[in-house]
């Protein structure tokens, strides 16, 4: 097949290789199947930070979630699996503020299901958005794929942003940090936010996992 079909999968296309038979397998899930596989997602990319520190994940999750993404009947179906996606990854990378609790857990056991639950349920919504955002972009403009994927990166960039500055910020788990732990060769990567910073490091990162 020519070179240029490996770049989109239309809908009914019939295609040979591995990964295109995987992301056109993927965006035709629906259902329960579609945001447990998104959910799971996020769970694995939150396992690319410390203190598991696989990195390399991310270039795994990100491809995966922008496949099944591709298959998003409208901007609320892309907004649903972002947001459980989203919940995915806060719930697996942030229990330990409910653990922290613990200390006192007699004087603060009601508050463990909001820390648990609740704080990725609220964090998920910036997640939720990159993805409606870059759905309506992506219909609206008419992107190519490989500008869709770098709208994406822009988009996650710039609501980890917002997560970061609103309501005084909360900068945990940017995908940035990814490069911050143990795993060989990453702290070579995390010099280069001395220019261009963690959100700049976490765009390039969405970019070259999603491209």
């Amino acid at each position: 097949m020519p070179e240029a079909s490996l770049l989109r999968i239309q809908p009914g296309a019939r295609v040979e290789t591995p990964l295109c038979r995987v992301a056109q397998e993927l965006g035709q899930l629906s259902g329960g199947r579609r945001y447990g596989l998104g959910l799971l997602l996020g769970a694995l990319a939150a396992a690319a930070l410390a203190p598991i520190d696989l990195t390399p994940l991310v270039f795994v999750v990100f491809p995966c979630i922008l496949w099944l993404d591709a298959g998003s009947a409208g901007a609320w179906a892309s907004f649903r699996l972002g947001y459980v996606f989203g919940f995915g990854f806060f719930l697996a990378g942030m229990y330990w503020v409910a653990a922290a609790l613990l200390v006192d857990i007699a004087r603060f056991w009601w508050l463990v299901p909001f820390a648990l639950a609740g704080l990725p349920a609220l964090l998920a919504l910036s997640v939720g958005a990159a993805f409606l955002s870059t759905h309506l972009a992506s219909r609206g403009l008419g992107l190519s794929p490989a500008a869709r994927v770098a709208f994406f990166a822009v988009a996650w960039s710039a609501f980890e942003w917002v997560r970061g500055h609103a309501l005084t910020g909360l900068p945990w788990n940017l995908i940035g940090y990814v490069w911050a732990g143990g795993f060989p060769g990453a702290i070579a990567v995390l010099e280069i936010v001395a220019w261009i910073g963690i959100y700049g490091l976490g765009f390039l990162t969405v970019l070259a996992a999603g491209l």
